[in-house]
């Protein structure tokens, strides 16, 4: 319930460092199983990134080859996406799709479906962030009248999700959540 975490949303997360390309990639890989992203938004990044690299990796340069042909599915996109040069730590990729999700939520995106998201995502993460998977409990609890109405549901998520905004300040924002808003 609500009240069994209160003050969880005054704990900001820890920054990340300057996010790599390869954090953005996985983070775009992620979010885009889940949904939060979709083959547009995945080339529109591999276009930017094309635009102001002088050499962009061979991973950014393929997915804008089979994008131009038409023949990209979501496996291949989601494999050339993985074969982006660098390294992510355990636990950044997840931060930095949470940090999509808030930016997506602040945009216009359904608390509700951002709550099913988090849920997917949080459900086995890192303890900063497992209790974000709780916040579908939330609205079934508002929608069986046994919580806080769902409009408080939904402002609380909101709250809770601006601390970790800044987490995916260097990622793209997803249409959907453009479209939302």
């Amino acid at each position: 319930m609500l009240t069994d975490r209160v003050g969880y949303a005054d704990r900001m997360p820890a920054p990340l460092p300057e996010i790599s390309m390869k954090r953005i990639a996985e983070g775009l890989r992620t979010a885009m199983t889940l949904g939060l992203y979709d083959r547009d938004d995945v080339i529109s990044w591999a276009a930017s990134i094309a635009a102001r690299e002088v050499k962009p990796p061979r991973a950014i340069r393929t997915i804008l080859e089979l994008a131009a042909g038409g023949r990209l599915d979501a496996n291949e996109l989601a494999e050339l996406l993985r074969a982006v040069p660098g390294e992510v730590e355990p636990g950044e990729v997840e931060r930095v799709v949470v940090g999509v999700v808030a930016r997506a939520v602040a945009s216009g995106l359904d608390p509700r479906a951002a709550a099913r998201l988090l849920y997917t995502l949080c459900i086995d993460a890192p303890d900063q962030l497992r209790p974000l998977s709780e916040l579908e409990d939330d609205f079934d609890l508002a929608e069986n009248g046994a919580g806080a109405s769902v409009e408080t549901v939904s402002e609380t998520v909101r709250e809770r999700l601006r601390a970790f905004e800044h987490l995916a300040a260097e990622m793209p924002l997803p249409q959907r959540a453009v479209a939302a808003g």
